[in-house]
């Protein structure tokens, strides 16, 4: 039985070099938008799963909103105190961080070009306890505030002022509320939201604020069997139902991410709109072949070559083409990885990892399919004689 050899699509890919190159292009630009959709959707997704720790919990006061509305008093603190199986620090006290969270427009100079950036970057006020409580946090550079005027900048902090890295260095100064501050070091927090803020000392920011209160407090349990075992108490009748609401730190910070929601459903419809165009586009390029070259198909017909065969070697010749295309959106896509987006709620990096690269591919293979596919089935609809009379 004759059959049509591959190298029959793949040398009209070179006959054709201007068309296909075209065809490569356009799928290429799609695929690369889905790379990126996808990567902003990984990004951000795996910065909030990142955020928390097992072992914490956060709580804000029981008519409080979020860590940035609620106000927790001194007083109030104490009844903490009381959860069975409190982690204690170095001296013997009860691991509960009370901490301020603050949104401060910040400016400070690129060191580049010597001009002033300013952005909304979230300040949290803490005791040196929190570095008992938070302990996924190190320090890369520098070292913890000793003076009232210093901060500790968050590895991603810069990204929300749009500055390089080096712009909040140890010892460099940036100012907020009306007041300069020196950098004293740089943190990092295993890739969670709390990178994208700077710390400072509680009492310093409530001063600037003037404000008594904490907005919230984190309690570092024993373990995370601990901290489940705790979470009744903020449901039943009692001092903490009557003060705070709880969540396991990781678990706020998860029902925090589904607020944005939006944006990961965004990303993907845009991902589906952009795979229909694609597939379109490809369906509609591929047709315009088929009908250009009917006198050809129908003259392979009659030397032999069955219908399927000649189906066979426009779906290879589209495949090839979208591939081609997938592979050059892929590697595009791929150079963004680790490229860092700020959004109102934090700093994070695009994600261009195994999966999202591959599926640029699947798509790419998806997109050659539709495109070869049914064209052909529908151009080759015509009978031998109708093919011979064609063009």
């Amino acid at each position: 039985m004759l059959k049509l050899p591959a190298r029959y699509a793949l040398r009209n890919l070179r006959r054709r070099f201007r068309h296909s190159l075209m065809t490569v292009s356009g799928v290429a630009v799609i695929v690369f938008a889905s790379v990126l959709m996808l990567s902003l959707n990984r990004g951000l997704e795996r910065r909030v799963r990142a955020s928390g720790e097992e072992a914490n919990i956060l709580l804000i006061s029981r008519q409080g909103q979020n860590i940035m509305f609620s106000s927790i008093t001194a007083d109030e603190l104490v009844q903490l105190s009381s959860l069975p199986d409190v982690a204690l620090g170095a001296f013997g006290e009860p691991l509960v961080s009370a901490e301020v969270m603050h949104m401060a427009t910040v400016e400070c100079l690129d060191a580049e070009s010597g001009a002033a950036a300013r952005a909304p970057v979230y300040v949290r006020g803490i005791t040196p306890i929190a570095y008992e409580v938070h302990r996924a946090l190190r320090i890369v550079e520098g070292r913890i505030p000793e003076q009232e005027d210093e901060i500790l900048a968050g590895g991603t902090a810069h990204v929300k002022l749009g500055v390089p890295a080096e712009a909040l260095a140890p010892g460099r100064v940036v100012r907020f509320e009306d007041t300069d501050w020196t950098v004293s070091g740089r943190f990092e927090a295993g890739g969670s939201l709390a990178e994208s803020e700077i710390w400072i000392g509680a009492d310093t920011l409530k001063d600037l604020l003037r404000r008594r209160s904490d907005t919230f407090a984190v309690v570092r349990m024993s373990d995370a069997a601990a901290v489940a075992a705790a979470m009744p108490r903020f449901q039943q009748t009692g001092a903490l139902e009557r003060f705070f609401k709880g969540w396991p730190e990781r678990d706020y910070y998860v029902e925090f991410g589904s607020a944005l929601s939006w944006v990961l459903w965004m990303s993907l419809l845009m991902v589906l709109a952009i795979a229909a165009a694609g597939a379109l586009i490809g369906a509609n390029t591929m047709y315009t072949a088929v009908l250009n070259r009917m006198r050809e198909i129908a003259t392979y017909r009659v030397l032999g070559f069955t219908t399927g065969d000649v189906l066979m070697s426009f779906v290879i010749e589209s495949v090839a083409l979208a591939l081609a295309g997938g592979v050059v959106g892929v590697a595009a896509g791929a150079a963004l990885n680790r490229l860092p987006i700020s959004l109102s709620y934090g700093a994070f990096f695009l994600v261009a990892d195994a999966a999202v690269l591959g599926a640029g591919l699947g798509l790419s293979l998806l997109i050659g399919l539709a495109g070869g596919l049914f064209p052909a089935l529908k151009g080759l609809r015509l009978t031998v004689i109708e093919g011979l009379r064609h063009g």
